[in-house]
């Protein structure tokens, strides 16, 4: 199945010198800049393990997990977002000529992108949770798995910081031009 292109964007004939297919290596022997990676590499293989952790988590005997339903909404929520990434990065990749519409289809494919990570941590902190009593090994793991949730939720600000000050430099760049 292909997906149509919207009127008025072209179908790239050939890459540039040195521009990579999404997920590839460079004609130069380089490799991808972080966000193809992450859009082409990482992303298809997590919505993989997110949903393969869906269908071994629908094995696992309810009685033994607390919060198996919402550790499955958590897993779906990660895989989906994860295609989405790789869609709005391949739509990102269309629109190389057209700043305006490749910034947009980037920002969907890095905030899918977070949701993703956030959404498979957190079901994983909570499928550790068991009925009863938490041995101290278990929430010492589930625990870690927080800390690394907090992590990105930190990753991600301070991202957004940097993004925030960047573009407020190129306007006053920018403004100073003309």
């Amino acid at each position: 199945m292909t997906t149509a292109i919207p009127p008025g964007v072209e179908e790239p004939d050939s890459l540039r010198p040195g521009e990579a297919p999404l997920g590839g290596e460079r004609s130069d022997g380089s490799t991808q800049p972080p966000f193809e990676m992450a859009a082409g590499i990482a992303a298809p293989l997590l919505a993989g393990i997110s949903f393969t952790l869906v269908v071994l988590t629908l094995q696992m005997r309810t009685r033994e997990l607390r919060f198996k339903d919402a550790a499955l909404f958590l897993f779906i929520l990660g895989g989906l977002s994860f295609i989405t990434t790789v869609q709005a990065a391949m739509w990102e990749h269309r629109y190389r000529r057209s700043s305006t519409e490749r910034a947009k289809w980037e920002r969907l494919a890095r905030d899918a992108y977070h949701v993703g990570i956030l959404g498979l941590l957190a079901a994983m902190a909570i499928l550790l949770i068991p009925r009863g009593p938490v041995p101290a090994t278990r929430l010492a793991t589930i625990a870690l798995v927080g800390v690394g949730f907090a992590a990105e939720l930190w990753w991600i600000g301070l991202a957004a910081t940097r993004q925030r000050r960047a573009n407020r430099r190129m306007a006053q760049l920018s403004g100073r031009r003309h």
